[in-house]
């Protein structure tokens, strides 16, 4: 296991080491196991593919029961405009 740390009130150049640290470690672990997925509390922050790693092939699915019965949206803080929630 990996991790990448950010120093409170550290320098821009440092925040942006952090971010491309982890995205590198994010990047490995997808090459080593591509469809191992996450868990959304987990997540980082910029997942590439959202969708896939968060719901997989249920996500359509998942897209099209929230349009049916509505449901709470929240702004999620990776990558994605909105995140389902029921």
């Amino acid at each position: 296991m990996s991790s990448t740390t950010y120093p409170l009130g550290g320098s821009a150049e440092e925040h942006a080491a952090a971010l491309l640290s982890a995205d590198d470690l994010a990047n490995r672990l997808r090459d080593t196991a591509p469809d191992m997925g996450c868990y959304l509390i987990e997540a980082h922050t910029r997942e590439p593919d959202y969708q896939e790693a968060f719901w997989g092939d249920h996500y359509g699915r998942l897209v099209n029961i929230k349009k049916q019965k509505g449901g709470l949206i929240l702004q999620t803080s990776f990558g994605a405009p909105y995140s389902m929630c029921s």
